[in-house]
């Protein structure tokens, strides 16, 4: 886990311990330090997007989204779930980090996840509402009166 896809990979590998929160806290503090949110998002993106199964067995096509991409783009949600709850200005304070999170809910819409990402829309629209607020009270506070 020497890099940060390496990173990313072992905090979605479905077949590991899933650590939760202790462990996302540590990768969402870890790649402020590295890179921007863009950069993450781009990541959990990739890391989302598994290969089509190249057996043409029915059954080896169903274990293994079973048993593989549907717990890995569980993991996804999770960590971008978390990641909402917890550092939510991150999706707010650049366009290109907002066009990358939109990009990703696009493509977790698609099939299986549509009440993960209805979830995770909300929150994220909870989170606009908030950062619209922050930024009105930031911008009242800068014409104050002397």
């Amino acid at each position: 886990v020497a890099t940060l896809a390496g990173f990313v990979a072992a905090l979605t590998d479905p077949r590991s311990d899933d650590f939760g929160g202790s462990m996302h806290a540590a990768f969402l503090s870890f790649y402020r330090c590295v890179v921007s949110p863009r950069v993450v998002l781009l990541l959990l993106r990739a890391r989302y997007q598994m290969p089509e199964c190249k057996h043409s067995s029915n059954d080896r096509v169903d274990k293994y989204t079973s048993k593989l991409v549907v717990p890995l783009r569980q993991r996804v949600a999770r960590v971008f779930q978390y990641w909402i709850g917890k550092h939510w200005l991150d999706f707010f304070e650049s366009s290109s980090t907002a066009h990358a999170c939109a990009a990703l809910l696009s493509e977790m819409r698609e099939g299986y996840m549509e009440r993960i990402v209805a979830s995770l829309g909300q929150m994220l629209e909870a989170r606009a509402a908030q950062y619209k607020a922050l930024r009105t009270a930031q911008a009242a506070l800068v014409t104050l009166p002397k």
